[in-house]
């Protein structure tokens, strides 16, 4: 039992160093004290699920990571995280592209137990509808509200695939999605486009991508994942997963 207490305390640490908070930060905004925090970081004290839970969302994680949860690593996940942080951009902006990587790592692993190959990267002339299409043929495009400071970015793992992510709040999604399907035939392995989206915010809204819904829900109706943890992944409720099933 110690020993998951004293994991738990290093990945709460590690996730909040990963995006930039400071522990004051942290409890500021979960209304806990420095000490309660550290308690939980140094191993000391279990956090209850529901704090581990506001955690997990203000890092950009799942609850499973603080457990020591192994998602498929991928060499360009971890790069694009790298030049997130070499870009200054805020914590909640780091956050938010953690959480993406989290979610690519979980497609990937729902492909492996579905059976379901990687995509091939398509040569399209059209940009128009862009994103329905490249969702259409398997590589998802998820959109998640980034802040004012990034618009787009993609990952290209040889092994995983292609990944595009676009901020919910930029206009003209469809002209985001082509500058970073343009990165990708380029061959680039990550690309941040930190172009300023003036109106943009970063209220907490459940990710979108067509790939992601239908991958989860097809693992659900195979009982390979609870719809408990589904609703988790997608940030709907357990009864609408039900309602989709």
């Amino acid at each position: 039992m110690g020993s998951v207490i004293q994991l738990v305390g290093e990945r709460l640490k590690q996730a909040r160093e990963t995006v930039g908070y400071t522990p004051e930060e942290v409890c500021q905004k979960l209304g806990i004290s420095t000490e309660e925090l550290f308690l939980f970081e140094s191993g000391r004290k279990s956090p209850p699920l529901s704090v581990l839970r506001k955690l997990a969302k203000l890092y950009g994680v799942f609850v499973g990571y603080f457990y020591g949860v192994k998602k498929p690593e991928g060499t360009a996940f971890t790069l694009l995280l790298d030049k997130a942080k070499e870009l200054s951009l805020p914590p909640e902006t780091i956050s938010q592209v953690n959480r993406f990587i989290f979610l690519c790592r979980e497609i990937v692993k729902l492909r492996q137990k579905l059976g379901i190959p990687k995509p091939e990267i398509p040569q399209v002339d059209s940009k128009e509808n862009l994103g329905e299409l490249l969702e259409d043929i398997g590589i998802p495009v998820i959109r998640l509200p980034l802040g004012r400071e990034l618009s787009s970015a993609m990952v290209c793992d040889e092994n995983f695939g292609v990944f595009i992510l676009v901020n919910s709040d930029c206009p003209d999604p469809d002209q985001l999605i082509a500058h970073e399907y343009t990165h990708i035939l380029q061959g680039e392995k990550v690309h941040l486009n930190a172009k300023d989206c003036p109106k943009a915010t970063l209220q907490s809204k459940p990710p979108t991508s067509k790939v992601l819904w239908e991958l989860v829900l097809t693992a659900v109706k195979h009982e390979l994942i609870s719809t408990s943890y589904a609703s988790d992944l997608l940030e709907v409720s357990p009864m609408e997963i039900e309602e989709f099933l």
